[in-house]
């Protein structure tokens, strides 16, 4: 079976932060005290379990990545005795990239030395904006001072690989200010730019500001403009523009990232955290672990599974994904790859669909790739909505 021999991606969830901010909907929990120590319990616990079942037994780890939340809460030693543990259980990529986020101001040098030598070689810094007014809309607690000081340890523990996130469309932000934090953002050199328009999410305190209309959010023509502005700026500056949100020097794509466009079976451990495991083209499982961290580790170290739900995933779903994730790549999807996959063209299942596409300049076709133009870029999430329901 192709899979027991293919590797597979193994992203970790560590849901502690020292606080929750305004505009987060993820699974995650403010604490005073990281209840590291019986948390990683949980995740070894979990770890075996999985790689007792047949489905990830004897398979090799691509990508590792350690997400939050914030995983830079973890000191180092707790980070090294996972990584540790996956050695000891399974086979690491030799050139595995292994990351891990962290906010700036929360990350010492001492730890990134920690980081580094436990084997991370990728950080990725949630900065988000270098304007004080921003951070503070933003609630996030770090100064942009503390940005400039956390890449320069990070380099300094001989990190080769980082990633800074920016947000834009925040509520008061101009096109000026959001110009300004693409030039900061450059000056630091990294590797890896993640650019994320705010979306405003239900239940967030910043839904319930604005609900109340004390904050007023960003208008769809000024948020568009800055999503082209850091396109272009990106772009000019040497950055490939290779996935809706994100831009990189050559060789360094995200490729834990890219295994969840490109389809890939990625085991998660952690609270909340979701896994996928395709047993062929016209078959997959994905589930998600229990949200609240004691009760994940409760579960976990007395069973070795905290599984809340389980979703079987058929033909026509699978296609769905296909286009709704693959098309998240500049250079789209491969017809050749869905014949592979499926045994039938784009047109076959989606009669009709792409010429309308094409002819409204939303997506193109060259050759083998279908790709979401630069005209359709803004329109992605909604062009992908078309291919729902395929005919199989």
């Amino acid at each position: 079976m192709k899979h027991q021999s293919s590797g597979f991606s193994l992203y970790i969830h560590v849901p502690f932060c020292i606080h929750k901010c305004p505009y987060c909907d993820f699974n995650t929990y403010a604490v005073s005290k990281v209840p590291g120590t019986r948390y990683v319990e949980g995740v070894l616990a979990e770890l075996d379990f999985r790689l007792a079942q047949p489905e990830w037994d004897k398979r090799t780890v691509n990508t590792v990545f350690f997400g939050g939340g914030t995983p830079s809460l973890l000191e180092p030693h707790l980070i090294a005795s996972i990584l540790d543990g996956v050695r000891a259980r399974t086979t690491l990529l030799p050139d595995c990239e292994i990351s891990l986020e962290a906010n700036p101001g929360q990350a010492s040098r001492d730890f990134l030395l920690g980081y580094r030598k436990s084997g991370v070689n990728r950080i990725s810094f949630g900065a988000q904006s270098f304007s004080p007014v921003t951070l503070k809309t933003l609630g996030r607690l770090h100064t942009p001072a503390d940005i400039a000081c956390a890449f320069s340890d990070a380099r300094s523990a001989g990190f080769e690989n980082l990633n800074i996130d920016i947000i834009y469309g925040v509520p008061n932000q101009t096109l000026a200010d959001f110009k300004s934090d693409l030039n900061e953002a450059l000056a630091l050199a990294p590797e890896h730019i993640s650019l994320y328009g705010l979306t405003i999410e239900q239940g967030t305190p910043l839904h319930g500001a604005v609900v109340r209309k004390d904050i007023i959010p960003t208008d769809d023509e000024l948020a568009l403009a800055m999503m082209q502005h850091g396109n272009e700026r990106l772009t000019e500056a040497g950055l490939e523009h290779y996935e809706v949100s994100n831009f990189s020097h050559p060789g360094f794509n995200a490729r834990h990232n890219l295994a969840y466009w490109n389809g890939d079976d990625y085991l998660g451990l952690g609270a909340g955290a979701h896994s996928l495991y395709r047993a062929g083209a016209n078959s997959a499982k994905r589930w998600s672990n229990v949200s609240l961290p004691e009760e994940y580790s409760k579960r976990t170290c007395a069973t070795g599974s905290a599984e809340s739900w389980q979703d079987v995933l058929g033909q026509k779903e699978l296609i769905f994904e296909f286009f709704f994730l693959g098309l998240r790549k500049r250079r789209g999807v491969s017809e050749a790859a869905f014949r592979e996959l499926f045994g039938a063209s784009f047109d076959q299942v989606y009669p009709g669909l792409l010429t309308v596409l094409c002819d409204e300049g939303l997506v193109t076709r060259e050759g083998d790739l279908l790709a979401i133009s630069d005209k359709g870029l803004p329109l992605s999430d909604s062009i992908a909505e078309n291919f729902t329901n395929p005919i199989v």
